[in-house]
């Protein structure tokens, strides 16, 4: 193998490295951005059932929030409800 080649074998080596990380940065920052997104539908969730409001529950969950996401005490929204005496939602 002559040197040119050499060189240009290490300079696309080089290359599709730098590409590698950048996808795996960008991947990153998407996982983080999907993760603070579904962190602020579960807070909206938790807070209209919270207040009583089906209206607004319900829009959420047709938005694609889930249910079944917990807040920092680890109730879902379904519990909030039942605790807060809201069966008129269920």
């Amino acid at each position: 193998m002559d040197t040119a080649s050499f060189f240009l074998m290490c300079y696309f080596r080089l290359q599709s490295n730098e590409y590698g990380k950048r996808v795996k940065h960008v991947e990153s920052d998407i996982t983080f951005h999907i993760g603070k997104q579904e962190e602020e539908l579960t807070l909206r969730v938790n807070n209209a059932a919270f207040y009583g409001d089906l209206h607004q529950l319900t829009g959420l969950i047709r938005a694609g929030a889930n249910p079944k996401n917990t807040d920092y005490d680890g109730r879902s929204p379904l519990v909030r409800i039942l605790r807060l005496g809201y069966m008129v939602l269920i």
